[in-house]
């Protein structure tokens, strides 16, 4: 009964078959002209094509039905199909002209360069006056001769006429894959990486087995052009060709897990967790990060695909990128500008880059640089960024602010450093300072003065607010900066400092007596 039931509808397909088949013996060579005649009028290439095969099969000799089949593979862009059936007409019937031109058009098509001229020369034999046939000559000889002046510009590594040359030989020959890989390795050597891909990506569709070129077109889509989607589909067509090809299967693996790394990173910037980012940009030392591993892969590209230029990496600079941002937010200033200027090495306009480097000057005390970069960045953002202009403008009350007061620079700290680190500054400085302490030449005026600006910067520099204020380009000295005292009640800055450190917590527990010109000190460690 199973048997019976799986057998029933193959033994019903058999018979229709049989059927079609004894139904379509009863049809003359004319009636299937007539047929793919319709079908090709209604667009319907596809079936048109089987009715000619039909007629070609009962009507081998008859060369006009070749010549219909062969404009039929034209309209579908079957052009090396096309070629048989004109070449099969000529063998028939070798004095059909309009088959010897439309040979020659194809052979200049696919680039057989000779062929094309031999048939086009024939042709003109019995048609010299033809100005389609001179025409034709003349695309000819000048695809010819444009094959010739772009490999020797190529030689001389000149490559603006390479890709010139190269183009106008395309114009005719344009399903010739040599040529488009021939210009694609210009453009390569000039670092037009985007034209040359297009160039490989056409190749790819006019040889689909080429796994080198597969090879090449993946490895620049994702290192060079930042595209893992791209890079993907051209290494899985390799693959659909060769599972096992020694060059896609490991390029496949290699973006697969370099990608998924780039993801995470991207994750812990997004996140806001800074460090585990830096872990993963930079690794344990200078070689095991994810940045300097990309690097090297980026380097065997090149090398594989024969680039002896250095062309920007959109993958590279994404990393360096994140890299600024991830310094940025660890407020370390030197790494942060080093990876925000390896940006802007690359892409000199990007406004991330220049405001992240901005942040980066400020951490490093570098003012002007900082009001530099914001401005750039400013201007490149049509002044519509809020938080950009909140940023410069900051900048420049802490480069004017720089000109007159820096309570960094007074304790000998960084703008990162932490409450700790400025107590350690301010403990060493008064115990040198201190008028009781102080050993040197400067009078007593002089040393209570200095005295005076150290506890005035720890004041500030020790008390979240204030610091925040000052970090903002506001000092809360500055009667002109919205205090009309300062940070001190009366304008006195000494005042913490002789009475007994209760004003602003001084960290050593001393007292005042009298002494020095009015002032009195007791220092206790």
């Amino acid at each position: 009964m199973k048997l019976y039931f799986y057998l029933t509808p193959l033994v019903s397909l058999i018979l229709s078959q049989a059927a079609y088949a004894n139904a379509s013996s009863d049809k003359t060579t004319q009636q299937y002209i007539d047929e793919a005649n319709r079908l090709l009028a209604a667009g319907r290439f596809n079936e048109a094509l089987s009715s000619y095969d039909f007629a070609i099969e009962k009507d081998p000799s008859n060369y006009l039905t070749y010549f219909k089949r062969a404009t039929t593979y034209l309209s579908l862009g079957r052009n090396g199909a096309a070629l048989e059936d004109f070449t099969k007409i000529l063998d028939i019937k070798p004095d059909f002209e309009q088959a010897l031109l439309q040979r020659a058009k194809i052979n200049l098509k696919e680039g057989f360069i000779s062929k094309a001229k031999s048939d086009i020369k024939n042709y003109l034999k019995n048609n010299s006056a033809s100005v389609i046939g001179n025409n034709h000559l003349e695309d000819v000889l000048e695809t010819e001769k444009s094959i010739d002046l772009g490999e020797k510009a190529y030689l001389a590594k000149n490559y603006d006429d390479c890709i010139k040359h190269y183009t106008t030989a395309i114009s005719f020959a344009t399903t010739m894959p040599s040529l488009r890989l021939k210009r694609a390795k210009c453009y390569l050597e000039k670092g037009d990486i985007e034209e040359a891909v297009g160039d490989l990506t056409r190749t790819a569709a006019l040889n689909p087995s080429d796994s080198s070129n597969l090879y090449k077109l993946s490895s620049l889509h994702y290192f060079i052009l930042d595209d893992a989607q791209h890079a993907l589909q051209s290494i899985k067509q390799c693959l659909t060709y060769d599972p096992e090809d020694k060059l896609c299967k490991p390029m496949f693996r290699k973006i697969k897990k370099s990608e998924k790394e780039v993801k995470k990173v991207e994750s812990d910037v997004e996140r806001k967790l800074y460090l585990a980012a830096v872990n993963k940009l930079a690794g344990p030392n200078s070689n095991d990060g994810l940045i300097s591993k990309i690097e090297n892969e980026i380097r065997q590209v090149l090398d594989t695909v024969g680039v002896t230029t250095n062309p920007r990496s959109l993958l590279y600079i994404k990393l360096a990128q994140m890299a600024c941002t991830a310094y940025i937010g660890r407020k370390d200033g030197a790494s942060a500008k080093h990876w925000c200027s390896e940006v802007l090495k690359y892409d000199q306009d990007n406004i991330n880059a220049l405001s992240g480097r901005g942040d980066a000057y400020l951490l490093n005390d570098e003012f002007e640089e900082a009001v530099r970069d914001f401005t750039k960045a400013h201007e490149l953002s049509n002044g519509h960024d809020r938080n950009i202009q909140e940023k410069l403008n900051r900048a420049q009350r802490l480069l004017k602010q720089s000109q007159t007061k820096d309570y960094y620079k007074v304790l000998g700290v960084t703008r990162s450093a932490t409450k700790r680190e400025i107590k350690k500054a301010y403990r060493k400085l008064a115990g040198q300072w201190h008028p009781d302490k102080y050993k040197g030449e400067l009078s007593a005026d002089a040393v209570a003065k200095k005295m005076s600006e150290i506890n005035e910067a720890y004041e500030v520099l020790s008390d979240d607010e204030l610091r925040n204020r000052f970090d903002n380009g506001d000092d809360p000295n500055d009667p002109t900066g919205g205090q009309q005292h300062g940070a001190y009640g009366q304008g006195n800055p000494m005042q913490f400092f002789f009475q007994n450190g209760r004003q602003g917590g001084f960290p050593f527990g001393g007292e005042s007596r009298g002494g020095h010109h009015g002032y009195q000190f007791k220092y206790q460690y």
